[in-house]
């Protein structure tokens, strides 16, 4: 590979009550497939914490990667994944939060049968035995 990899990582928190992300990573990544030994993942996602009362949060996050597979034969693959989250949650106790999440998950890719669209809803519950389960 010859090329440049980055991390990078900007968080604005203009009031304590709420964050704004910006992440931007370039890097090669192993490849499972036979095609090829490494990819090259461009990532960029955008993260939102909002605490809407001291004991009720919204998060939210928007992912985009580009995968550029480098292809020993003339097949040539590049995977355009995109995720987003909603997530609201409720700290009624320090040592306790509940909420849901909202995940939207989907790939297209420039080979067939790989594209995917995925709706996934999750509850949680976590208990911190230490009392701090809203540590920034």
């Amino acid at each position: 590979f010859a090329g440049w990899s980055v991390e990078t990582e900007v968080e604005w928190e203009p009031r304590s009550f709420f964050t704004l992300t910006l992440g931007l990573n370039r890097a090669t990544k192993e490849s499972p497939h036979t095609l090829g030994s490494y990819y090259v993942a461009s990532e960029g996602d955008l993260k939102l914490r909002y605490d809407i009362l001291s004991s009720l949060h919204l998060r939210g996050e928007l992912f985009y990667e580009l995968d550029a597979y480098e292809a020993i034969t003339a097949v040539q693959r590049n995977d355009r994944l995109l995720d987003g989250s909603v997530e609201l949650s409720v700290t009624p106790r320090k040592w306790l939060e509940v909420g849901g999440r909202y995940v939207y998950s989907s790939r297209r890719s420039d080979l067939p049968d790989i594209d995917y669209n995925a709706n996934i809803m999750t509850v949680f519950v976590t208990v911190d035995t230490e009392g701090k389960v809203r540590e920034k």
